[in-house]
């Protein structure tokens, strides 16, 4: 199953309920009105291989929890009001292609479990 709903007028905070759709495999809310946190409990998404939530308003952390998405292949969160640091957790993500937090408010270094990660050919 595929959310995208990138460049619509969708505005509000990503809904709880969300969590339950547990087939996700490409969720995108990119250049939306989107914001809020992103809710520990869409850890069930774990068959997701794109989550790209840029020039939203979203804000919070990025859950550890989301360290069971191990088919991620792309995540992006660049131009939003994500902080806090990368939990450790995340380097379960050995899929992981793209990583991208460009102008966001994360902090602190890269986490040295990442090095595990050997498929990343794009970080910004």
């Amino acid at each position: 199953a595929s959310m995208r709903l990138d460049r619509t007028g969708i505005s509000g905070t990503l809904p709880l309920e969300y969590a339950s759709w547990t087939e996700m495999m490409v969720f995108t809310v990119a250049q939306t009105m989107i914001s809020g946190t992103l809710h520990p409990e869409y850890q069930a998404w774990t068959k997701l291989g794109s989550f790209v939530g840029s020039w939203t308003a979203l804000s919070g952390t990025i859950p550890s929890e989301f360290s069971s998405m191990t088919r991620l292949i792309d995540f992006q969160l660049e131009v939003t009001k994500i902080s806090g640091t990368l939990p450790e957790e995340l380097s379960a993500w050995t899929s992981l292609r793209g990583l991208f937090l460009t102008e966001s408010l994360i902090s602190g270094s890269f986490p040295p479990s990442f090095g595990v990660m050997e498929n990343m050919t794009h970080f910004g």
